[in-house]
């Protein structure tokens, strides 16, 4: 499943041309994007993402999702919604405890690892999909293993 999803992220971004010189590379950026997120600084997380951005959610993350079902938020000011409840105090022990792993597949698109409570009854894991164009974050898919 996850070598599909990869798949499907690498043919919609085969197309676009490489980042411009000089910008953070998709490492780079979520590198930053996860460091912001252990900080639990809001307006520096939302720094990293296109105004047209699009994050989507594993089902029962954000109490707006129709039950049972992903969500998809679609532009920064209902993404920023997601990470604020990302990063509230009932989430972020578990984000400053995840540990991470980048993996590039080209050069806007990234895989991130990640454990939260790694060993304890509460592990949980997932991987989130980014696709970086000009600099910006323009999709994440957030996926939870089971």
């Amino acid at each position: 499943m996850a070598m599909a999803r990869a798949a499907v992220v690498l043919s919609l971004v085969a197309a676009m041309p490489a980042s411009a010189a000089g910008q953070r590379g998709v490492e780079q950026i979520v590198a930053h994007h996860v460091a912001a997120m252990k900080r639990a600084a809001l307006n520096e997380i939302m720094s990293d993402y296109a105004d047209d951005a699009v994050v989507v959610t594993p089902s029962g993350l954000m109490p707006t999702s129709p039950r049972g079902r992903r969500g998809a938020f679609i532009g920064k000011q209902r993404a920023r919604a997601v990470f604020a409840r990302l990063t509230d105090a009932e989430n972020i022990t578990g984000i400053r405890d995840m540990e991470t792993r980048i993996q590039v597949l080209s050069n806007e698109v990234a895989v991130l690892h990640w454990v939260q409570f790694r060993g304890s009854p509460r592990q949980v894991s997932g991987q989130d999909y980014f696709v970086v164009h000009r600099g910006k974050i323009t999709l994440q898919d957030i996926v939870i293993e089971k």
